[in-house]
């Protein structure tokens, strides 16, 4: 035979009293695990586990035993003979009312029995012929960094009831390792609703006919989008890009046909996992059609939607990949992005509903270019992968576009041996079942764990995920609540750290473990055992913390860790109901008592003149401890033991500057409790320059006419004063003019729409200030 197969059918046998555990078994020092109700035996060199074969038991006899001692011991322990080797083992068939490991125990137990066994059913070790795969280290590296896909391909090689679409620069549907070649098959997906063209090479031989009726004529391997016509092949013009001929053989080359490279789902000498080749956009993705192909591939009938690029975000591709995914169960896959970037993946692979690749190395190590953070969902190797290229030929390539077709193959051969996976299972098997590798930290987000921003949940196992995959595999499907209750206020009435609610939890699955319990964890806990449980099961009153966020809980079953499911927003929690306490605030600062500018020392220096006003402060809630502080205008301090509102601070002195007096007052031991008034009176007028009856002393500037009506004149009286700024205030302190001379020693200021009555002219320069008293009439 020209295929190359390496058959190794393993069969393990051990000795030694049996141990019981509530979740295995232990039997010569060798772990037994129920599995789907099945005892299975876990190898220490292989990472498969092997079912034992069905009530059978293997033993050898001593030696000294006679025929006739055999015969009653046949008798005595109801043992169905089945057959002898040549070297004396002797196999049994047990009653169906006996349990195989109490009965190996009994068996074993007999002075007539020398040696005894639990033989298991194990594998075929399938390595395919294609020439080039040595090359493709991803499927098969020796050091074992691989995506364990010779072990998945002794339950499956793909089936070609599955499709994957790929969308991207066209497909060479001609290529010997994708198309009919020299083979009497093909990985192409061929339109079952559309005649077959006359030449199965030539798109134009159609018979120009939309047989299907889905608007688009001919359209038997596939459709141009771009060009919008039925040669997914290659651009109206002939233009051609190796990309997508690349991503279609990673995910289904013919396998073992003695030709170029494996696929991950390329069957096995016979047909593999279907290819729906969808050309958008040869030299580049066509956003504006992408939405069209994505329902296309769905409608069609494609398992998967295979996706290496990245466009613009868009309402139209949402809608579409929603679509897909809600209605029709596609699978979307779409690789991160190759920007290195840290922030997360490109769009679409962001898009909630797509399954984000990210791409590993020869090492198990994140690629340097590969988009990675908190929306990576997988990953899988992208450096060095050897793949089927334009006209029949192979090459290498690096990208996250190479890592996810991994994913989509490996999603096909889930699908092909358990179709009736949902989108949410497949998903949920892929993040139970990939490998956490390369070192990073797979517990960053406390609310996501197993979950590292470098790889996602980790390197895809083909081998794990299929395992997982299969008919009667455990799954939790889904986690809702019902019955949220209001919120507890459990025991501090002003601490909302202690307010809880309760909530039922229902946890939906299929074929649990027959042992063990299913646990909940997350926001909440609770534990039932799986003996006679139902789906769905509810779990009733559970506790939660009443924090107003997201209700995040996981499922899993206790003897099947990889039966896993985590709903990150199962429902909402209600928020605390504990009062605070209410909060400190300043509502407002007044002033009384404002007592008559105070010559403070020289006559004639208006800047040593204060004067003395009572401040009020009207506050709510004050803090138990510090103190009361006034700053601005004034300053002074009150300890808070003892205050009580409103507090008078007496006698406080300010600055006689007939201003509006500015004052805050703040809390020292809560500073956000504060409040400013800014205009909280006027202050008096310097006292330094005016006699008693009013007299002009000014030696600084000479203000004309006084009493005025329509102007004034202000002169400069001294050489010195070369950049003055004068002001002008009223009774209430209000600034109504404000004049700056620059080397100039008289202005002209316009008076003529104020009102009769006493005004303040205010000079300062350099330091210095003078203040004299205007009449208007």
């Amino acid at each position: 035979m020209s295929k190359r197969f390496y058959h190794l059918f393993t069969i393990f046998i051990f000795l030694l009293p049996l141990a019981v555990f509530s979740q295995t078994k232990q039997f010569q020092e060798v772990n037994y695990k129920m599995i789907d109700g099945k005892w299975h035996m876990f190898s220490d060199s292989d990472s498969r586990s092997f079912p034992i074969v069905d009530k059978t038991i293997s033993l050898k006899f001593d030696s000294t035993i006679s025929e006739n001692e055999k015969a009653n011991f046949e008798v005595e322990h109801n043992l169905i003979f089945v057959r002898k080797a040549l070297t004396g083992w002797h196999d049994y068939k047990i009653s169906e009312n006996r349990e195989v490991f109490t009965t190996a125990e009994q068996l074993l137990n007999s002075s007539l029995v020398a040696k005894l066994e639990i033989p298991t059913i194990g594998y075929y070790t399938l390595t395919p012929n294609d020439t080039d795969y040595n090359n493709q280290w991803y499927l098969n590296q020796a050091n074992g960094i691989n995506v364990n896909i010779e072990n998945a391909w002794d339950t499956t090689t793909g089936n070609n009831s599955v499709t994957v679409a790929v969308l991207d620069s066209g497909t060479d549907w001609f290529h010997q390792d994708l198309g009919l070649g020299t083979d009497s098959y093909e990985n192409i997906f061929l339109n079952p609703g559309e005649d077959a063209w006359s030449n199965p090479a030539d798109p134009t031989t159609g018979n120009g006919i939309d047989d299907d009726g889905n608007g688009l004529i001919d359209d038997w391997k596939g459709w141009n989008f771009d060009d919008n016509y039925n040669d997914a092949r290659q651009g109206l013009g002939g233009n051609t890009f190796f990309h997508g001929t690349h991503v279609a053989g990673i995910v289904s080359a013919k396998t073992n046909n003695n030709e170029g490279v494996a696929g991950v789902a390329g069957g096995f000498n016979s047909e593999g996992v279907k290819i729906l080749t969808c050309a958008v956009g040869i030299s580049g993705p066509n956003g504006a059609i992408l939405d069209d192909a994505i329902l296309y591939a769905a409608e069609i009938g494609a398992r998967v939607i295979q996706l290496s690029l990245s466009v613009g975000s868009s309402s139209a591709i949402d809608d579409a990949i929603d679509m897909a995914h809600d209605v029709f169960g596609v699978v979307v896959i779409n690789a991160s992005g190759n920007g290195s970037s840290s922030s997360g993946v490109s769009y679409p692979a962001s898009h909630n509903k797509v399954l984000a690749v990210g791409a590993t190395t020869q090492t198990d190590s994140r690629a340097n270019f590969s988009n990675h953070g908190a929306n990576l969902f997988i990953s899988a190797p992208g450096v060095g992968i050897w793949s089927t290229q334009l006209n029949s030929q192979y090459g290498s390539s690096d990208g996250t576009s190479f890592a996810a077709p991994i994913v989509s193959g490996v999603v096909g051969l889930m699908l092909s041996v358990n179709p009736g996976l949902t989108p949410v299972e497949v998903k949920q098997i892929l993040q139970n079942t990939a490998q956490k590798v390369g070192g990073y930290n797979y517990n960053w987000n406390g609310s996501d764990p197993g979950h590292s921003r470098e790889l996602g949940y980790g390197r895809v196992d083909a081998f794990l995920a299929v395992q997982a995959a299969s008919s009667g595999s455990c799954t939790i499907n889904n986690i809702t609540t019902a019955n949220i209750s209001p919120c507890d206020n459990n025991g501090t009435p002003t601490d909302p750290t202690d307010d809880n609610f309760s909530v039922d939890v229902v946890v939906s699955f299929t074929d649990a473990p027959t042992t063990g319990t299913l646990d909940l964890t997350g926001d909440g806990t609770a534990s039932v055992p799986v003996s006679g449980l139902t789906s769905p099961h509810t779990f009733i009153g559970v506790i939660m913390s009443a924090d107003g966020g997201p209700i995040n809980v996981t499922a899993t079953f206790s003897d099947d860790a990889t039966c896993t499911f985590t709903n990150t927003n199962a429902g909402k929690a209600p928020t605390s109901c504990s009062t605070p306490p209410p909060s400190c605030t300043v509502t407002n600062i007044t002033t009384a008592n404002i007592s008559p500018c105070d010559n403070n020392g020289t006559p004639t220096d208006p800047t040593d003149d204060n004067f003395s006003v009572d401040v009020i402060v009207t506050f709510a809630n004050a803090p138990t401890t510090g103190t009361l502080d006034l700053t601005g205008d004034g300053t002074a301090s009150a300890p808070v033991s003892g205050l009580t509102s409103p507090h008078t601070f007496t006698g406080i002195i300010m600055s006689a500057d007939g201003g509006p007096i500015n004052i805050t007052a703040t809390f020292s031991d809560e500073t956000s409790c504060t409040f400013t008034n800014t205009n909280a009176g006027t202050a008096p007028t310097s006292c330094g320059t005016l006699g008693v009856n009013d007299t002009q002393l000014s030696n600084l500037f000479t203000l004309s006419p006084n009493p005025a009506t329509n102007r004034i004149s202000i002169t400069l009286n001294q050489a010195d004063l070369s950049n003055s700024r004068i002001t002008m205030y009223n009774l209430l302190g209000q600034k109504l003019r404000d004049i700056t001379m620059k080397n100039v020693s008289d202005i002209t200021v316009d008076i003529e729409n104020l009102s009769s009555g006493l005004y303040y002219i205010k000079l300062e320069d350099n330091g210095i200030s003078e203040t004299q008293k205007l009449l208007i009439e």
